[in-house]
């Protein structure tokens, strides 16, 4: 059962960050420099309801999952997501600190590359996890 709710958050953040890869990140390139930093502290604030609880609670569940029974399946997963809170805040967030002072094309297209190794880590760990269980 635990397993299956696993998928489901993680499924959940597969489906949000294509989104953030092929929609929002690739919007911020629109967004009038003059406009930026409001429009960068309101993204940064209200993304935060979404992902962080998701995020946490897929952490929480895979930790308890390897912890429970320790083996590679587990592990793999585990070690996916700390790979990817590795990207985000080691990364990701980073570059987010500097995007709120001034938009900057640069920074931006370094978002995005920097969101698709993050778009691939968890897209593997999806397809791991459902080929485990189906």
């Amino acid at each position: 059962m635990l397993d299956h709710i696993h998928l489901l958050l993680t499924a959940a953040l597969v489906g949000f960050i294509w989104v953030v890869q092929l929609v929002v990140y690739p919007a911020f390139r629109l967004v009038d420099a003059s406009n930026w930093s409001d429009y960068h502290r309101h993204h940064t604030r209200q993304i935060s309801w979404i992902a962080m609880p998701l995020m946490l609670a897929e952490l929480a569940l895979s930790g308890y999952l390897c912890y429970q029974s320790f083996d590679r399946f587990h592990l793999t997963a585990f070690i996916l997501i700390v790979l990817i809170w590795a990207v985000t805040f080691f990364a990701a967030v980073p570059i987010h600190g500097r995007l709120s002072a001034k938009k900057d094309l640069v920074l931006i297209r370094r978002l995005i590359s920097v969101n698709a190794v993050r778009t691939a880590l968890w897209s593997i760990k999806f397809i791991l996890l459902f080929c485990a269980l189906y």
